[in-house]
């Protein structure tokens, strides 16, 4: 009977071994969620230079979209269609006098020249009524290696310039990666946006760097924020605001004045996580303001300024 029992066993246990294994909630075929919380560590597939994606991403289907090279502010307004990837030539793409609005668009990549010793494109004006790029309404769209400024050559940045570089309202999934936004009183206004990365961008001479309305799933990877001047760095307003990290990134050098702070913060806004990230050499007189300032988190950080 002992005999018998333990063949049985024997049985079950290499059935068992045979049997496959249940999938797994990242296999493919099952569905993707809307968008990871910010939160989430950006090393686990944020896009960075090295070709990983930010979670969910669908960057590697947008580098095989079909490309179109220009070389000026023409045929760049041209080209700005559903499913394309614009490369721009080195230069300066002079704006002066309009705006690019771009509007329910899908599947949308603008990209300046590859290589770290090409000359960079330049996306400049010298006009400050309207935005230099707007995306409303837009899903899908990546911006990588260009310059957005309003810095007159010789003269420096114009941070007394109202309108922001960047605006973008009521879309889906928007990522900057090593972009240098420079000479404005806003780097980006963001408004009812869901899923914004910024990765290894550049924000340097502006009064503000990030404005953000009723707005979820930002994340920030290995972003320098630096010589800015202001009263705040970054401004987040609305109880729709929510799932906003910033990993490894150095916060330095900006003179915010006594009274001003590196972050301000309204009563509904939710926790702000800081991870790995350097603050230092800012001028100052905290880290948060509002009413919300005690909603920042620090995981891993050196703040040497407070």
């Amino acid at each position: 009977m002992l005999s018998g029992t333990k063949t049985y066993l024997g049985l079950l246990a290499l059935l068992a071994a045979c049997s496959p294994e249940p999938e797994s909630p990242g296999t493919p075929g099952r569905s993707t969620p809307e968008a990871p919380p910010a939160s989430e560590p950006a090393s686990e597939g944020a896009a960075t230079s090295s070709g990983a994606d930010v979670p969910g991403s669908p960057s590697r289907r947008l580098r095989h979209l079909p490309v179109v090279r220009v070389t000026n502010p023409d045929q760049l307004i041209d080209a700005l269609e559903d499913g394309v990837r614009i490369e721009l030539a080195g230069g300066r793409y002079d704006l002066s006098g309009r705006s690019i609005v771009v509007q329910d668009v899908t599947d949308l990549v603008l990209e300046g020249p590859g290589a770290e010793d090409a000359e960079p494109a330049v996306l400049w004006s010298g006009t400050c009524d309207e935005p230099l790029l707007s995306f409303a309404e837009c899903e899908n769209i990546e911006l990588r290696g260009l310059t957005l400024s309003r810095a007159r050559e010789g003269e420096g940045a114009d941070a007394t310039c109202a309108a922001p570089l960047i605006a973008v309202r009521a879309g889906y999934r928007l990522t900057l990666e090593d972009c240098v936004l420079t000479g404005a009183g806003t780097a980006a206004a963001v408004t009812r946006f869901n899923a914004l990365y910024l990765v290894g961008v550049t924000v340097t001479g502006c009064q503000r760097a990030l404005e953000v309305r009723n707005s979820k799933h930002l994340g920030l990877e290995r972003t320098v924020f630096r010589e800015n001047t202001g009263s705040s760095l970054f401004s987040f307003r609305g109880r729709d605001t929510r799932h906003v990290s910033f990993t490894a990134c150095k916060i330095e050098g900006n003179e915010l004045g006594d009274a001003g702070a590196i972050f301000d913060l309204d009563a509904s806004s939710l926790p702000i996580d800081l991870i790995d990230c350097l603050v230092t050499g800012n001028t100052a007189g905290g880290l948060a303001t509002g009413p919300g300032a005690r909603r920042i988190t620090l995981s891993g950080c050196q703040v040497q300024d407070f």
